[in-house]
């Protein structure tokens, strides 16, 4: 049978309950209220921390991390696509048929030749082509053997676009989710 020395008073931090607990227990459930309760003992001190919180505190840390591991992967991937899509153009801008392949099909294509009446560079059109147009033009490009190289490159940009503009968005705000975490 235990001694009242043996039992440790303490008072409930969620309903001010009074409560008494042996040496040996280290989690608890308080009896008026059903929190359960962590104890922790140290320099002969006893104090109990809510078990809500440490959980709250443990996914709050576990959530960080991986937002922060999802944040450096997709970094890399945006870097990446950045490059790519740099690189698509710089290839582009240099092959000598280019400008040649966007008048090809500028006057296969009559919604691309009614949006842009007057021809412009490939850098103007390369800076203001959208995903589907960019997509008509590698398809436009693919039938035709001298321009297959060129078709590639624009496969390549309108397939590395397109992830860079989904993807995008997601880096954006898993960065904002971070910084509020």
């Amino acid at each position: 049978m235990l001694a009242m020395s043996d039992f440790v008073s303490l008072t409930c931090p969620s309903c001010g309950g009074k409560l008494e607990i042996t040496e040996d227990i280290e989690r608890f459930a308080c009896a008026y209220c059903g929190i359960d309760h962590m104890v922790k003992r140290g320099g002969g001190i006893v104090t109990l921390l809510a078990v809500d919180d440490n959980i709250e505190q443990i996914r709050i840390a576990s959530d960080r991390t991986a937002s922060e591991l999802a944040f450096q992967r997709l970094s890399a991937e945006v870097a990446s696509l950045e490059n790519k899509i740099t690189e698509c153009k710089q290839s582009l801008l240099s092959d000598k048929d280019s400008f040649r392949a966007f008048s090809v099909f500028r006057e296969h294509d009559k919604a691309f030749r009614k949006k842009y009446r007057i021809p412009l560079p490939p850098n103007r059109y390369l800076e203001v082509m959208t995903q589907d147009e960019l997509n008509r033009f590698a398809d436009c490009l693919s039938n035709r053997r001298r321009y297959s190289r060129i078709s590639r490159v624009v496969t390549d940009l309108a397939r590395s676009s397109e992830e860079y503009r989904i993807k995008l968005p997601k880096f954006n705000e898993l960065k904002e989710t971070i910084d509020n975490i």
